[in-house]
């Protein structure tokens, strides 16, 4: 049974999480030019959420002090003046232990490729390193004693490139979701990107100022270097792992998935139409320990797109889920035809990726989708368990 702690240790606790929290707000302040070293970071410091997430090794080897990767979490090592402490971060935990003791950050650490994210709080709360903002600039100056430095942080703006299509998909800025001509007016080319196919991270690139194209129109973004069409790139203008978690792919041949899209062309019409499904993944797109499936079905012909329809043809992407104690199932993207049409542009729907565009830990799911000279993506947001289009970019005639 858990027990309250001492009023007065309580109360002693509160102040001390008061005063972290007070010594991490970003403040304006001035600094000697040539005191300050500036970090030199393989990747950036960002935003999310209203969190600055900083690397921890280039700080730490600042600090002088050492980390070392151990089962799925790292321990951070700081000697000064005879007493030695000690830090163990686990990436997609709020919980740290400093000396042995638990303490908790605002937001989970996290693991990019070989480096740690954890919120700037963790630099007070286990080191004693203070931080104020810099004036008019997103960069952060720390202060360890009397020495000091600067960590670069991206502006809180990140752009997503579908890297196949070479166009703009719009982003994120200051926490808001704002579509390709705003993110558009707001780039000068020479941003950093982070390639991911759908089940791979690829590297980075650097994105040309975006230019606007026809027909559409679209805004066109020349990455260097540039990916090849066949790995299906999406380009994510922040640092952090956008590939948390990778989808496992199921038999198309279940028959309970088969079952549930015939259920689903029953609904809209369609109880003839032959069930052709292409791709079923299971993923946790939340983080919550509970997984979502995602599949594609389309009519059999139907791979290309074409200018005509025939009666029962249909194409779809769907997300099941269980929501509020049932299997709820929502279309992503979805066209059916009763009859034949000719002329006619159908759409074709593919799951396209299953990525975090935003740092926040939650998975989007990009949904492609293709006529007959255009293609485009869309971008659906988990919101209250249900997924929500936040994003709509493409081109065509």
């Amino acid at each position: 049974m858990a027990t309250s702690p001492h009023p007065t240790a309580h109360r002693r606790r509160g102040l001390y999480l008061a005063l972290v929290l007070l010594l991490c707000q970003p403040l304006a302040v001035k600094h000697s030019r040539g005191a300050a070293i500036r970090l030199r970071l393989p990747s950036p410091a960002y935003r999310v959420g209203g969190t600055t997430m900083v690397p921890l090794h280039p700080i730490v080897a600042w600090l002088g002090a050492e980390i070392h990767p151990r089962q799925g979490a790292a321990t951070i090592t700081l000697t000064r003046e005879g007493h030695r402490r000690k830090v163990e971060v686990r990436p997609g935990s709020t919980s740290i232990l400093i000396d042995g003791r638990p303490a908790r950050l605002p937001r989970p650490a996290s693991s990019a490729r070989d480096e740690i994210y954890a919120p700037l709080e963790i630099l007070p709360l286990a080191f004693h390193v203070t931080s104020a903002r810099i004036p008019d600039q997103p960069d952060l100056l720390l202060h360890d004693g009397a020495r000091e430095a600067v960590v670069p942080v991206m502006p809180p703006r990140y752009p997503i490139v579908v890297a196949d299509g070479r166009y703009l998909l719009g982003g994120k800025e200051n926490g808001k979701w704002i579509d390709a001509g705003t993110m558009a007016s707001l780039l000068r080319g020479g941003e950093r990107y982070w390639l991911y196919a759908p089940s791979r991270y690829l590297g980075t690139a650097v994105g040309a100022r975006p230019t606007e194209e026809l027909p559409g129109p679209y805004h066109s973004v020349q990455l260097s270097p540039e990916p090849t069409e066949t790995e299906q790139a999406i380009a994510v203008g922040g640092p952090w792992n956008a590939l948390p978690r990778r989808p496992v792919a199921l038999s198309p041949a279940s028959p309970f998935y088969r079952q549930a899209v015939r259920d689903l062309l029953r609904q809209n019409g369609l109880p003839r139409a032959t069930v052709r499904i292409t791709q079923v993944v299971r993923i946790d797109l939340e983080g919550d320990g509970t997984d979502e499936v995602i599949l594609s079905a389309r009519a059999p012909g139907a791979d290309r797109p074409q200018t005509r329809v025939r009666a029962n043809d249909y194409s779809l992407v769907a997300l099941r889920r269980i929501l509020d104690g049932q299997v709820k199932t929502f279309l992503l993207g979805a066209s059916f035809y009763k009859t034949p049409e000719k002329p006619a542009a159908p759409c074709l729907y593919t799951l396209s990726s299953i990525l975090d565009l935003d740092g926040d830990g939650v998975l989007e799911i990009l949904v492609a989708d293709a006529y007959y000279e255009g293609k485009g993506m869309v971008v659906y947001q988990m919101q209250s368990g249900k997924p929500v289009a936040v994003l709509n970019a493409g081109f065509g005639a």
